[in-house]
């Protein structure tokens, strides 16, 4: 069965660039050297001083290019949404980015934007509502006392800026909110906020990612490198024993959509592209299972055109037969990890990416 000839969405992660530092985000570790230098001074951790660092994988910057993206949109007639909201990028890095959502506009498809809104200026955003058909999700987890705290590096003053300035421009503005322990007593306060500076709706859930938590910190260090010590037979025995369910729930497939990476290639979500960032999804091992059937490219923009990936025989077989088998391995039909660590029914990991509440304000 064909996992998805048809796509109605296309997710795009454009960049590996993002202005920020936020605690739980795939780009980002704590910086387990410098935390233990301060736990053995008996410092004080919390949210407002753990030491964080980009991961040494991300490297040095990369963006997709507009012929990439342009490729992609030529095979795709039948999408009608494209959400530019990657597992390590802010959309707005990107150089062409007002280029690429103006063409969207031209081709009459609907363009969901996820943004911290740290970054760009007043005047950007001005000329991102005159061209743009769809919405801004502004990513602003808590005021100006808390918001920093998980969005780190971001400036609560710029962003209240830009957030005027594109809806006083006709933009049309969500105002997304995680909640933690630190800024759920500002939950009420941040949507009066919303409703007075004009935006549409405001969107909010709980945190799922775990709370960090410095009597944790020990135990987090030693349960990294338990998994890393692991060998692939180990570790895929282990995960078999626990979660593998007989059942996957593709929420992607459910949802009619293709995700993009900043290299230039077409994965069914964003989960089986972000194993590179996981330490618990042993990429190294998992890759070989598409090495070895397809090769290299077989999924690269940079090689093939957007219907030439979707017609292949990993999505027209392979994929959703995967989901029916019992063993994860390297051969076509076998399970792939993460679809079983993100979607097996079993799995504590299982999402629809939703789980959020709206309010629609305006």
């Amino acid at each position: 069965m064909h996992y998805l000839s048809q796509p109605h969405k296309i997710q795009f992660e454009l960049s590996n660039v993002c202005n920020a530092l936020c605690s739980h985000c795939n780009r980002n570790t704590i910086n387990w050297t410098i935390l233990k230098e301060m736990l053995d001074k008996d410092e004080h951790v919390d949210i407002t001083n753990l030491p964080m660092k980009n991961i040494d994988e991300v490297g040095s910057p990369q963006y997709l290019t507009k012929e990439v993206f342009t490729n992609a949109l030529s095979g795709a007639d039948s999408v009608k949404e494209i959400y530019f909201c990657g597992t390590i990028d802010d959309p707005l890095m990107h150089p062409n980015f007002l280029d690429m959502v103006s063409l969207l506009k031209e081709k009459q498809i609907r363009t969901i934007i996820h943004t911290n809104a740290s970054l760009r200026t007043p005047e950007y955003f001005k000329k991102l509502a005159s061209v743009l058909r769809g919405k801004v999700q502004f990513s602003i987890d808590g005021l100006q006392e808390t918001n920093h705290l998980y969005r780190r590096g971001s400036n609560w003053n710029k962003i209240m800026e830009n957030a005027k300035a594109f809806i006083a421009a006709g933009g049309h503005a969500q105002w997304q909110y995680i909640e933690f322990p630190w800024n759920e007593k500002d939950t009420q306060a941040a949507k009066e906020l919303a409703i007075a500076m004009g935006f549409k709706s405001f969107k909010y859930r709980r945190d799922r990612s775990g709370t960090p938590s410095p009597g944790k910190y020990e135990e987090n260090i030693n349960f990294s490198k338990r998994i890393a010590s692991l060998s692939w037979k180990e570790y895929v025995s282990k995960l078999e024993q626990q979660q593998i369910g007989k059942d996957i729930e593709c929420f992607s497939q459910e949802d009619g959509m293709y995700f993009i990476g900043y290299d230039a290639k077409v994965w069914p979500c964003c989960f089986l592209h972000n194993a590179k960032w996981n330490s618990a999804g042993k990429y190294e091992e998992a890759q070989l299972r598409y090495s070895k059937n397809y090769g290299d490219d077989w999924n690269s923009l940079l090689s093939h055109s957007f219907e030439e990936i979707v017609n292949h025989k990993f999505y027209t077989e392979d994929l959703t037969d995967s989901w029916n088998s019992t063993t994860h391995g390297t051969g076509g039909k076998d399970r792939i990890i993460r679809c079983t660590q993100t979607c097996s029914k079993k799995s504590k990991c299982a999402v629809p990416i939703g789980n959020f509440k709206v309010d629609v304000l305006n």
